[in-house]
């Protein structure tokens, strides 16, 4: 077992201690130089237990939860076809006990040391949104919009066609600094729709090598297998890819925050041709607060995030929208996604 400390966005010591080849692959996911020995806020342990493999029984639900109080204090089991995959322990809000049932699985030490910055003061001033964040030409882009409303597919059309920094990918944490909002990435890998891997010329390779992208699955074996064999990639469905290893498939440099210059809020789009119009302080004020996610600390929750609700008090105000370029676009990802409509929404007034 190895015990680092990550000085998370340089506010917050969190310890993970984990054996040494996970915690490598925890790393994979900050942009923070692990130190050893730091004064931490709270720790997250992680033990291997005896590894499992599950098939699908679809008698039985794919994720579910079920108390586990074995240890003396609140714990909850997640399973997957009613297989035990892992079990979190919380002795209190600053120190968790994660057991894996699974190799290399980083999803618990991740969930666990968000729920930690959740519950610092350092996190009191950022909101949690649904959406992604990149710079392009020097300039801060942030891209808000329901599941399935094109996010990614302008994430990854930002970064291959204009190379430019990766700060997160479908969860954003923003707060307001001297007079301008700020985006923090969060230390997860990066969820890609099989479409989007299918179309995009860095990460195309992962559907040959789909276990070298560095992440445990949101899918079983099979039905991934099924998916790249059938090439069904319409189906919701994807990969998690590490963020390190996102980004070098793709080719481009990483930053742990960056600000905001210009909100761009997506919708579906069903037409051959993509608009992109200006946008409202107001409107563009309500379509942010749609997309704000609550900061979750508790355990056990399996909720999609389309089934998540805003939370019932927002920190984002009006007057934070005042200095940022906001347009709305609709599109196409497969048909009109083209490099002139990504230079139109980076400079379009």
């Amino acid at each position: 077992m190895v015990k680092k400390s990550y000085f998370y966005l340089g506010e917050q010591n969190i310890g993970i201690e984990a054996p040494k080849v996970l915690l490598k692959r925890i790393g994979r996911n900050f942009e923070e130089v692990p130190i050893e020995n730091g004064f931490n806020v709270g720790d997250v342990k992680v033990e291997e237990g005896e590894m499992v493999e599950f098939s699908r029984d679809r008698s039985k639900p794919y994720l579910a939860t079920k108390l586990n109080d074995s240890r003396g204090y609140h714990g909850v089991d997640f399973l997957r076809y009613g297989v035990l995959v892992r079990t979190i322990w919380q002795r209190n809000p600053p120190h968790y006990e994660v057991q894996n049932f699974l190799p290399l699985d980083e999803t618990g030490a991740l969930s666990c040391f968000k729920k930690i910055y959740y519950n610092t003061s350092s996190s009191k001033n950022k909101a949690l949104i649904h959406g992604s964040l990149v710079c392009v030409g020097g300039k801060g882009i942030l891209i808000t919009g329901k599941c399935w409303s094109g996010k990614t597919s302008l994430t990854l059309g930002f970064l291959e066609k204009f190379l430019g920094d990766f700060v997160s990918d479908g969860n954003v944490l923003i707060s307001y600094e001297d007079g301008h909002i700020v985006g923090h990435y969060l230390p997860r890998p990066v969820f890609v729709r099989f479409h989007s891997i299918n179309s995009s010329k860095g990460l195309s390779g992962l559907l040959k090598k789909p276990y070298e992208a560095e992440s445990i699955q949101p899918f079983d074996k099979e039905a991934i297998e099924e998916i790249i064999a059938g090439k069904k990639y319409e189906l919701d469905a994807g990969l998690n890819i590490s963020r390190r290893k996102f980004a070098e498939l793709i080719g481009v440099k990483t930053t742990p925050t960056l600000k905001v210059d210009r909100v761009v809020h997506t919708k579906f789009g069903c037409t051959d041709l993509p608009t992109i119009n200006p946008i409202s302080v107001e409107a563009s004020y309500g379509l942010l607060l749609a997309r704000e996610f609550p900061k979750e600390t508790t355990l056990g929750n399996l909720r999609h995030q389309k089934e998540i609700e805003r939370p019932d008090d927002s920190i984002i105000e009006r007057d934070w929208l005042d200095g940022v370029e906001r347009v709305e676009t609709s599109f196409d990802a497969n048909k009109t996604l083209t490099k002139s409509l990504l230079e139109d929404l980076i400079c379009s007034h």
